[in-house]
């Protein structure tokens, strides 16, 4: 088991250039779902492919920054896409469903003019999105520690 996991993952760096899977851009993440590397993609563009993919739109968030409280200037829809083989399609809804928990309904009620109260996504929203997308815990932990500035695995 451990040899085949190992030369996945030797096989993923060849196939696309040493990059871990969190470094992706939109079209080699779709080609390493289509190609059984990764379970599954979120895109922003639709990627040239034969895969299925569910296809929604996510809330953009504009305010002024100077202001104390910050008003909401606008909003903007911003399109994405979870591309899956038939296979995953189970781990595309659930990505979705993660998605709409906490980009989409927390902000689905603001309009120009209201207050924009930020709220910070948890670590466990980090995590559970990097293993979803088939990203590694060291690849997570290296995130969250980037936005962070410290390991929360404890947290």
């Amino acid at each position: 088991m451990k040899e085949q996991s190992g030369k996945q993952s030797v096989e993923r760096f060849a196939v696309f250039g040493g990059k871990n899977l969190s470094e992706l851009g939109d079209y080699d993440s779709v080609k390493a779902v289509e190609s059984g590397i990764k379970p599954i993609a979120l895109v922003g563009q639709r990627v040239n492919s034969k895969l299925p993919y569910i296809e929604f739109d996510l809330p953009r968030i504009y305010y002024n920054q100077d202001e104390n409280p910050p008003l909401v200037t606008g909003i903007m829809a911003e399109r994405s896409h979870i591309y899956y083989r038939p296979e995953t399609q189970g781990l595309a809804k659930k990505l979705f469903e993660l998605l709409k928990r906490y980009k989409f309904d927390p902000y689905a009620h603001l309009a120009p003019g209201d207050v924009y109260a930020y709220q910070e996504t948890p670590d466990e929203y980090h995590r559970e999105l990097g293993r979803l997308l088939g990203y590694s815990e060291i690849e997570i932990e290296n995130f969250l520690r980037s936005t962070h500035g410290h390991s929360r695995s404890n947290q």
